[in-house]
């Protein structure tokens, strides 16, 4: 049954996509991209060549790639059919962010705006628009290139701007407090330039996947590559260090980049799943409640009912 549903879920995306008047057959980027989505397709196999059981995660991050290849056909027949391409800034202010897998408290702020607006599925965000998650609320943001951005609980970013130079797109965030992770476009024939600022430091990524938090009360700024490579200067810009796959980093007001270290040296790793690191501390801090009532009760003389 299990087969099944990953063959029918992974399927229902294939055939849009194959058979959609939407992509020109003979178009070479067509063949791209479904050298992309047969790269995509091959983790749904085993060794023997048959659909093998993934869990609704492993579903999900193949559904995600094969949206990155339909993303990567658009980005590479633009490139290629160039007088389709309407290059002017009404164009430029179509590009937007879209919200998914939205949980808890999501807010955003529209540029030029001074109140808060609750998020839903249907809003995107533009140039200068701001968002922000709540205690125990996560969200992911979808970005023109195929990119996306875990944002973890108590996180504010900025959309900086999103634009394409030259042919290449590019994306510029700024991560005013709280944590996030991304996972860069590294699709072929798309090269995109995705930058994440934050009060302290200046991330520039290509290609990857990493983990970046900021602490705005102790102005420091962490940061934790899962795979690739990314360039980690101070906000100054007087120091710079290249952090590879399984390195940490961190970057302190007013001093230069740390010399990256191996994940297994630092003391207290802080990436992974704080979305549910955020839950369990709802329960405690409920707890804790609980336990502070109980002994003010006591101290009353009341009785307590348990």
């Amino acid at each position: 049954m299990k087969k099944i549903f990953t063959l029918c879920s992974i399927v229902a995306v294939l055939i849009p996509m194959v058979g959609s008047a939407k992509y020109d057959t003979n178009h070479p980027c067509y063949d791209k991209m479904m050298l992309c989505v047969r790269t995509c397709e091959s983790a749904a196999y085993d060794d023997d060549g048959f659909y093998k059981s993934l869990n609704s995660n492993e579903i999900e991050n193949i559904n995600i790639c094969l949206d990155k290849c339909d993303k990567a056909y658009d980005a590479c027949k633009k490139l290629s059919d160039p007088e389709d391409v309407v290059e002017d800034e009404q164009t430029q202010d179509k590009k937007t962010v879209s919200l998914k897998n939205i949980s808890g408290e999501i807010e955003i702020k529209r540029a030029g705006q001074e109140e808060w607006i609750n998020a839903t599925k249907d809003i995107e965000l533009q140039d200068g628009d701001l968002i922000a998650t709540g205690f125990s609320s996560s969200v992911l943001l979808h970005f023109p290139d195929g990119s996306t951005a875990q944002l973890n609980e108590i996180t504010q970013l900025k959309v900086e701007s999103l634009f394409t130079e030259d042919g290449k797109p590019r994306t510029d965030l700024r991560l005013r407090t709280g944590g996030l992770k991304a996972n860069i476009s590294k699709v072929p024939q798309v090269e995109s330039d995705f930058k994440v600022t934050t009060p302290v430091s200046t991330i520039g990524v290509r290609g990857t996947t990493f983990h970046v938090r900021h602490d705005e009360e102790n102005k420091i700024t962490d940061v934790y590559v899962v795979e690739g490579e990314v360039s980690v200067t101070d906000v100054n810009e007087q120091g710079e260090v290249i952090v590879k796959a399984d390195q940490h980093t961190s970057v302190v007001e007013g001093e230069l980049p740390q010399k990256p270290i191996l994940s297994s040296e630092v003391e207290e790793p802080w990436w992974g799943d704080q979305v549910e690191q955020g839950h369990i501390n709802l329960v405690l801090m409920l707890a804790g409640f609980g336990i502070i009532l109980f002994m003010w009760k006591k101290i009353k003389g009341k009785k307590v009912k348990l």
